[in-house]
């Protein structure tokens, strides 16, 4: 993590501090710093890669269900051509019987 490697880089640098020759201090903690740029910048491509993978998935999602979201419209369309229809021939069932009312008896009664 994060934290660990700059705990590494501390005891790291109190290690050196021990060191009489400055520039091979300096140069040991530009390369621990190069090293901790390196880790970060790898962490933050892992990121970006699962980020991507999320936001495709998060597509991925929106499309089935406007897809099942337009079949399910489809069928309700169906659904209700298929009641009218059947309302329709109801009555011209009752006109031809010659019944002045609609009986008791419907669909959804029976």
């Amino acid at each position: 993590t994060v934290n660990g490697v700059a705990l590494t880089i501390l005891g790291s640098l109190k290690i050196r501090n021990k060191a009489t020759n400055e520039d091979t201090m300096i140069d040991e903690a530009l390369d621990l710093s190069k090293l901790t740029l390196c880790y970060l910048i790898s962490e933050i491509t892992k990121l970006n890669e699962e980020t991507s993978l999320i936001e495709e998935k998060e597509w991925l999602f929106d499309k089935t269900l406007s897809h099942h979201r337009a079949q399910l419209e489809r069928v309700l369309s169906v659904i209700q051509d298929v009641q009218s229809q059947i309302q329709t021939e109801q009555e011209q069932n009752w006109h031809i019987l010659g019944a002045d009312e609609e009986p008791d008896a419907t669909p959804e009664s029976i």
